[in-house]
């Protein structure tokens, strides 16, 4: 949820131009805050938000990119822009001084504009340029995946940091742009990787360079794909071994593209990719429940997702959304979701992080803590309780607290994820470490004392489960994915083959 709440109280914003840019484009955006009914004091400022995978605002250098100023409509009214340097230098300074709150900048760059004399009344305007040109051709980029870019907008008129969370309040309605693909570059095919006849149904989509789903003129307003004519392409279908390929070659380039090997199914079992490690913008990735799980199933085209949002940023009405949007979208045959989310150990970090699923279609949101890290509760006191629910723990890919083993609920740990791989410690792709020392927390080392299974997933904070390397502030690797080998695609059976172990994760 956001920590700040909203009031009509304190004015509106708008974004100008208000259109849709494509990915890695480079614009320049004036956004326009107007003063409501409560007015703007000396001591009182107004924060902006820019996004991650914008250009890094900046007030230094006007021939770089993310160059930010800002203008007043009153001139009699003195402002000052700040702009620190790092997103997390905002932190400290800004959370209310009479609270512990723990206030985080999930989702952007914070930009402030304080008013440092006079007084703005309502319908008087703050604008802040972001991408200002001066003599050279310089703006500001547009992140590189598709996505619905927010820029929030809020305030604190008076100086007194008053408003709940960090002090601030935010418009009511702020300014949002719909980052949009380039043009197609290459098309993606997926077949099933087990059929009775391998290769024989496949699907088809176009994408551009950066990987991104291409053709926006193929979407139907339930946001599912149409199919891509065959006439474009010639197919044939090829088999080596016991794997046969879909080959596709367009009629217009003669470019050649194929897809994943398929098999038949090995004693009645089959072969169902997922990702069941993805964050909304519940808690701190992007796009509501429903997005993630409609992009898992419709461009990532996977078996079976899971949302996993960090505890301690859900409210009560949070977790339910994501209850109602994985009761939604499971589809027995076609579609499984499970009901996830991501224990974070922030009191004592004993454990570190952990996922945590349910077999059906509800559970409790058993959290370690509030968001003002209080009122916490341990692991092995949420796992007692989970006990009863018939829950599941599987173990994060990186973590430096210690492995929680208890074999009646952890079955399973990550041994890849975007941060990188776990698997020995000494890994092609090396955890990101962020200054800290993975490399003793490790599948192999786990596996000295405790029977776990191995899985993968994206940790994906893009919205975009099973495609998708976004860390929420910059680039990891590309994402895993949890293969199972199960009867049928169904929830129960997925969650047997992850319970028992017949999965693996790459």
């Amino acid at each position: 949820m956001l920590m700040d709440e909203s009031s009509r109280y304190v004015g509106t914003a708008v974004i100008i131009p208000n259109e849709d840019v494509p990915v890695d484009s480079e614009r320049r955006w004036a956004i326009v805050y107007t003063v409501g009914d409560k007015a703007i004091i000396a001591g009182g400022a107004v924060r902006f938000e820019i996004p991650f995978g914008f250009s890094l605002p900046q007030n230094l250098y006007n021939f770089e990119k993310g160059y930010a100023q800002a203008a007043c409509s009153d001139d009699h009214v003195e402002i000052f822009l700040e702009v620190p340097p790092n997103w997390y230098e905002c932190l400290p300074r800004y959370k209310r001084q009479d609270s512990k709150f723990y206030y985080v900048t999930r989702f952007g760059h914070h930009v402030f504009v304080h008013i440092k004399k006079g007084k703005l009344e309502k319908g008087q305007t703050i604008t802040l340029f972001y991408g200002t040109r001066f003599w050279s051709n310089v703006g500001s980029k547009a992140p590189k995946f598709v996505r619905k870019a927010d820029f929030y907008v809020a305030v604190d008129p008076d100086g007194t940091r008053s408003g709940p969370g960090s002090g601030y309040f935010l418009v009511s309605k702020w300014p949002t742009i719909n980052i949009i693909p380039q043009k197609t570059d290459s098309f993606e095919i997926v077949t099933r990787s087990t059929a009775v006849v391998p290769g024989k149904r496949y699907k088809v989509i176009s994408v551009d360079k950066y990987g991104n789903c291409a053709d926006l003129a193929r979407y139907r307003p339930d946001g599912n794909p149409r199919k891509i004519p065959e006439k474009l392409f010639e197919v044939r279908h090829t088999k080596r071994k016991n794997a046969a390929r879909v080959m596709l070659q367009e009629k217009s380039t003669r470019k050649q593209f194929k897809s994943n090997p398929s098999i038949k199914p090995i004693e009645d079992y089959n072969l169902y990719w997922g990702d069941i490690h993805v964050h909304s913008k519940l808690s701190d990735g992007l796009g509501t429940p429903e997005e993630c799980y409609s992009f898992g199933k419709n461009i990532a085209m996977l078996d079976f997702c899971a949302i996993a949002d960090h505890d301690e940023y859900l409210s009560d009405s949070d977790w339910q959304e994501i209850v109602r949007a994985t009761k939604k979208y499971n589809v027995p045959g076609r579609y499984v979701t499970l009901l996830g989310y991501e224990f974070s150990d922030s009191l004592i970090n004993k454990y570190g992080d952990q996922n945590i699923y349910f077999p059906g279609n509800d559970g409790p949101l058993l959290r370690c803590c509030d968001i003002n890290r209080e009122h916490g509760r341990l692991l092995p006191q949420v796992a007692k309780k989970l006990k009863k629910h018939n829950a599941m723990i599987i173990l994060h890919n990186h973590r430096l607290g210690e492995a929680y083993e208890d074999p009646e609920i952890v079955r399973l740990t990550e041994v890849y994820s975007i941060w990188g791989c776990s698997e020995t410690g000494h890994d092609p792709f090396p955890i990101i470490a962020q200054g800290r020392d993975y490399s003793k927390r490790n599948y192999q080392k786990y596996l000295e004392t405790l029977k776990v299974g191995a899985v993968a997933g994206s940790d994906c904070h893009g919205g975009h489960p099973g495609k998708s390397n976004w860390l929420r502030i910059n680039n990891g690797y590309w994402g895993g994915l949890t293969a199972v080998w199960a009867k049928k695609l169904t929830r129960k059976h997925v969650w047997e083959a992850l319970w028992n172990r017949t999965c693996f994760g790459t």
